[in-house]
C-alpha cells in the first residue's frame, strides 16, 4: 500500500514538472516572439523618412508622407534634383502663378495653406517642429518673368516655436540670388494680424503685402517672397521680390521656392 502511494506521488511530482517545464518553455518562446516583433516594429518606425533627406533619389520629386518626431504625419513636397546638388529637399513655400493668395492670417501660415502641387505654405508649426530634428541648410529658388533664374543657398535654417513667433535662423550665404535675407535673421514672423516688430509695421503695409520675417527698418525687409503676384512692370511696390538680385524693389518674381535639406 506504501510503495503504491509513493509511486503514485512520483509519478504525479513527474507530470507536475512536465507540465511546469512546458508551459515555461511555452513562456519563453512567446516571450522570444514578443521581442521579435517588438525589434521589427522598431526597425520599420526608424526607416520612416522624418523629412525629404530620407527618401530615395531615385524615386523621384513629388508628395510623400514623412513622420517628422513628435507630429505624427504630414504630406510634404519633396524636391530630388534641384541644381545637380543632390536630392533631399523639403520644399516648405512655392509659387508660380499667383492663383494662391498669400497674405493671410497668422493661423493660416501657422498651420499652412494651399496646394503642394501648385502653391503652398507648409505651415510654420510644421516648420519649427521639422526644422528641430536636427541641422538643416536653406535653398531659395528664383526667377524673374525672363526666365532668367538666380538661387540662395544659407549654411543652417531654423525655425523658432510658437513662443518665439518663429522666429527665423540662418547661416552663411552662397549663390547667385545675393543674400537678401542678411537683415532678418534672428527675427519674429509678422502677419497683417499680428504685428511682432517694435517698428511700425503700418509702415511696412504700404510696401508689403504678404507676411514674413520683418525687420526694424523703414521698409521692414529687402526681400520678400509672400508679396503680392505682380506682372514684371507694374512699378508697383509690395510684390514678390528679392532686391540684392536686380537691386530693385520694384522688379517682381515669377517663380519662387524655398526648401531646406538636414545635413547629415
Amino acid at each position: 500500500m506504501i510503495n503504491t502511494l509513493f509511486l503514485f506521488l512520483n509519478a504525479l511530482i513527474i507530470l507536475m514538472v512536465a507540465i511546469y517545464v512546458n508551459h515555461t518553455e511555452r513562456l519563453i518562446l512567446q516571450l522570444k516572439e514578443d521581442v521579435r516583433k517588438s525589434l521589427q516594429l522598431e526597425r520599420v518606425s526608424e526607416e520612416k523618412p522624418i523629412d525629404c533627406t530620407d527618401i530615395h533619389v531615385s524615386e523621384g520629386s513629388g508628395i510623400y508622407t514623412i513622420y517628422p518626431k513628435g507630429i505624427g504625419r504630414i504630406n510634404v513636397y519633396c524636391d530630388l534634383d534641384t541644381y545637380n546638388i543632390g536630392g533631399g529637399w523639403t520644399v516648405f513655400q512655392h509659387r508660380e502663378t499667383g492663383e494662391e493668395d498669400f497674405n493671410r492670417e497668422w493661423i493660416d501660415y501657422e498651420n499652412g495653406f494651399g496646394n503642394l502641387r501648385k502653391e503652398f505654405w507648409l505651415g510654420n508649426s510644421n516648420l519649427y517642429i521639422i526644422t528641430d530634428q536636427g541641422r538643416y541648410e536653406l535653398m531659395v529658388m528664383i526667377e524673374d518673368f525672363k526666365n532668367n533664374k538666380a538661387f540662395a543657398r544659407y549654411t543652417s535654417f531654423k525655425i523658432g516655436n510658437v513662443f518665439s513667433n518663429y522666429k527665423l535662423s540662418i547661416g552663411e550665404y552662397s549663390g547667385t540670388a545675393g543674400n537678401s535675407l542678411w537683415n532678418n535673421n534672428n527675427k519674429p514672423f509678422t502677419t497683417w494680424d499680428k504685428h511682432n516688430i517694435k517698428f511700425d509695421t503700418e509702415e511696412c503695409e504700404k510696401y508689403e503685402e504678404g507676411p514674413w520675417w520683418f525687420f526694424e527698418h523703414r521698409r521692414c525687409t529687402v526681400g520678400n517672397l509672400n508679396g503680392k503676384y505682380l506682372k514684371e512692370k507694374s512699378g508697383d511696390y509690395g510684390g514678390i521680390y528679392w532686391y540684392h538680385w536686380q537691386t530693385s524693389y520694384k522688379v517682381t518674381l515669377q517663380k519662387t521656392t524655398m526648401m531646406i535639406r538636414r545635413i547629415l
